[in-house]
């Protein structure tokens, strides 16, 4: 089965992971003693970083565009552990947007702090999605499983919703 939007969130999540790959290899080399890689991360950070709010934003933007459109325009019901997801990315959207405007630095501490609380709560749902761990009584709704992979139908490979979530707030914390 194929369907657009899935495929471009599939993509912005690939893309998502390849940077935050690069950056994660760039720091770790650099901190080896390797000084082209310091100062390729430092460019990058030169690059990136005026325009770093607003580029969270978007970040944040697309991330709760596509949950809300998995939700209401796929139909696919959230479970508990996605609904902990949107939670902890849905108000950075807001959030981010007033600190761009405002040209608000001192905002990277609380994004953090939230992106890496729903990433951990996407890492966990990735271990209940692979059968891992195994859900709890009461973690997940009546009406749908945290278990259930809703795009093994769209061809997209390894992404699932809570991979594409980690994605997200992986980026954001990069």
């Amino acid at each position: 089965m194929n369907d657009s939007v899935i495929t471009i969130l599939a993509i912005f999540a690939l893309l998502s992971q390849a940077f935050v790959g690069l950056v994660l290899l760039l720091f770790l080399i650099g901190r080896a003693g390797v000084p082209h890689a310091r100062n390729l991360l430092r460019d990058l950070g030169l690059i990136v970083g005026p325009n770093s709010l607003w580029l969270a934003f978007i970040v944040a933007s697309i991330s709760m565009a596509g949950s809300l459109y998995f939700s209401e325009g796929k139909h696919f019901v959230p479970c508990n552990l996605c609904w902990y997801q949107r939670i902890a990315m849905y108000p950075l959207v807001p959030l981010l947007l007033l600190a761009a405007i405002r040209k608000d630095r001192t905002v990277r501490v609380y994004v953090l702090i939230q992106a890496a609380i729903g990433a951990a709560i996407s890492s966990y749902h990735l271990l209940v999605e692979r059968n891992i761990v195994h859900e709890s009584v009461g973690t997940c709704g009546r009406f749908t499983t945290c278990a259930t992979d809703w795009l093994a139908s769209y061809d997209v490979g390894y992404l699932t919703i809570p991979t594409m979530a980690l994605s997200g707030f992986a980026l954001l914390v990069t």
